[in-house]
């Protein structure tokens, strides 16, 4: 390290060296699956950016609203409050949307068509199998 005399401060030379770094993601041929990519280039924030978006056909089986006290106090007033005074002051509750999809990541879609027709077969509670 050498001391650097300028204007009479003293500094000292340092001497920086480079390390490589990169950044690398293994993506395989079935999560490209139905798979389109974009790659450009950022000016307001300098940085190439790269994008891949998937398509994924999806059935939705059914949705579940479920609701639950709104906050704890919510939740006393419910559990220890009398009847007569819940008519008057009654118990807010926050309501949930959950809906039950299935994924079939596996089908090819054709042309990136968004639709897809699935024919599947089905077991009644009879142990009769029908095509749907």
């Amino acid at each position: 390290m050498k001391n650097i005399n300028i204007s009479g401060l003293n500094y000292d030379k340092i001497v920086l060296e480079t390390i490589q770094l990169q950044i690398q993601h293994l993506i395989s041929k079935h999560e490209l699956l139905n798979t389109s990519s974009e790659v450009w280039l950022d000016n307001i924030l300098n940085s190439i950016v790269v994008s891949l978006k998937q398509y994924i056909p999806k059935h939705e089986l059914k949705e579940i609203n479920h609701s639950y006290p709104k906050d704890w106090f919510q939740a006393f007033k419910e559990r220890y409050y009398p009847k007569f005074i819940l008519k008057y002051y009654p118990v807010e509750y926050t309501t949930i949307k959950l809906v039950v999809k299935d994924l079939y990541p596996d089908i090819a879609l054709p042309d990136n068509n968004p639709h897809v027709v699935l024919y599947k077969k089905v077991t009644n509670l009879n142990g009769e199998t029908y095509e749907t």
